[in-house]
């Protein structure tokens, strides 16, 4: 019968607007680094437990209340960089990687890196810190299943987490904790990541932004 129709989302969307656009892991952790300086970080550590099979980026940007992670992180495609500013420092940085974060599924990037994720992020003067749990294999089970149909657990917890590297946040901030590696990090890998992000952090300075990246390696 003729009639208004609507499109169904597979949840296998996930892999098409995440792995196979963030289509490497240094993608992925450009993506990642440069949703914190959006966030106004002045600090990003990049810390790679290989022992433990996961990555830690943490920064001390803006962060998120409960109301940015369910209608913006969890909002897929959105962006509020086509919103506020669209000649933002994505178009003045000068780099032969294709970029993601403008169209909104930079976040995707962890789906790149790890098969799950657990967030924490708070804003300044918040009292409680947000934890966000996703486990993207949940989307990869059935593409008959929708993808807003899979469930990622939110709750709040009173503190950060430890992190390897000497400083923890204290007041406000983004932690991403990748777990399930999908790719073998070496100390090979991370000099190469090194000398490609130091590009990056010069395109930074050249905005007008000052901003400190470290990268801490464990592994045997």
């Amino acid at each position: 019968m003729p009639g208004v129709a609507k499109f169904r989302v597979s949840s296998y969307l996930k892999d098409i607007i995440g792995k196979d656009l963030v289509t490497n892991e240094f993608v992925a952790i450009f993506e990642l680094v440069k949703n914190s300086f959006d966030a106004g970080a002045s600090r990003i550590d990049i810390e790679f437990d290989v022992e433990s099979d996961k990555i830690i980026i943490s920064d001390d940007g803006s962060g998120m209340n409960e109301s940015d992670i369910r209608d913006k992180w969890l909002f897929v495609a959105y962006s509020d960089k086509s919103l506020i500013n669209p000649d933002t420092y994505r178009d003045k940085i000068k780099s032969t990687r294709q970029l993601a974060g403008s169209k909104g599924i930079g976040r995707f990037a962890c789906d790149t890196l790890g098969e799950r994720l657990t967030l924490y992020t708070s804003r300044a003067n918040e009292t409680v810190i947000h934890k966000l749990d996703v486990n993207w294999q949940n989307f990869e089970k059935n593409s008959s299943n929708e993808f807003q149909s899979i469930n990622v657990n939110l709750s709040t917890v009173n503190k950060f987490p430890n992190l390897l590297n000497s400083r923890d946040l204290d007041s406000h901030g983004t932690i991403l904790i990748i777990n399930n590696l999908r790719q073998k990090w070496d100390e090979k890998s991370i000099f190469s990541l090194r000398r490609d992000l130091a590009k990056t952090y010069r395109s930074f300075w050249d905005y007008g932004r000052r901003i400190s990246i470290y990268l801490v390696y464990k592994g045997p």
